[in-house]
């Protein structure tokens, strides 16, 4: 089982590019209610999108990610409850392979899980490598990765160590058409492929 606590990713992937629309970021818009429907919610989400495409507002935002001991990597994420313009989807492809290198790296380091809804059970999968045939199998053609971090969570292993599991969540994202810019493609929401990448170390009981 893999066990470090620093993550071995190259200083020459770590860094997202810039994105001149990144200066709109904090402009305001409306925010939609919890417990809607989805009809309800599709409808909140037309009238963001048309105030987002007048102003230039993004869809998405440059995250820091601890790779451990005060290292942190850059990855732009999907912001809630916002449209992708046009130029947010042509930055995530063009990062795509940026992305893609940083996932691997993650995978040889982490204890790696392959989930979707039309699997009975997550599948164990050992390199980026085991990701793609089992995708390209299914004929799921995503257009970038979306990187989540969880923070660690501990449990004690003994009566002087604590376990300490940080986990990535990176999801394999297709989107549509929506409203003038685009969505997570929800008509193929069977698939929903994404990798669950745990990392453990090991830490003395303070």
């Amino acid at each position: 089982m893999p066990t470090s606590n620093q993550l071995l990713i190259s200083e020459k992937i770590r860094q997202a590019p810039n994105y001149h629309l990144a200066e709109n970021l904090d402009k305001e818009l409306p925010i939609i209610e919890e417990n809607v429907t989805k009809s309800e919610y599709l409808d909140a989400l037309a009238e963001i999108s048309a105030i987002q495409i007048f102003k230039d507002i993004p869809g998405i935002k440059k995250t820091k990610i601890s790779i451990g001991l005060d290292n942190f990597l850059e990855v732009w994420q999907l912001i809630p409850n916002r449209v992708l313009l046009k130029e947010d989807l042509q930055l995530l492809e063009q990062d795509k392979e940026r992305v893609e290198a940083i996932t691997a790296q993650l995978m040889q380091c982490c204890e790696c899980y392959l989930s979707s809804e039309i699997f009975d059970n997550k599948l164990d999968v050992q390199s980026w490598q085991d990701v793609s045939q089992v995708v390209e199998h299914h004929k799921y053609d995503f257009e970038f990765l979306n990187i989540d971090y969880s923070f660690p969570e501990t449990l004690p292993l003994s009566d002087h160590m604590l376990e300490a599991t940080a986990c990535y969540n990176i999801s394999l994202i297709a989107t549509r058409p929506f409203n003038g810019g685009y969505i997570e493609d929800d008509y193929n929401s069977l698939y929903n492929f994404s990798i669950e990448a745990r990392l453990k170390s090991n830490r003395p009981l303070a």
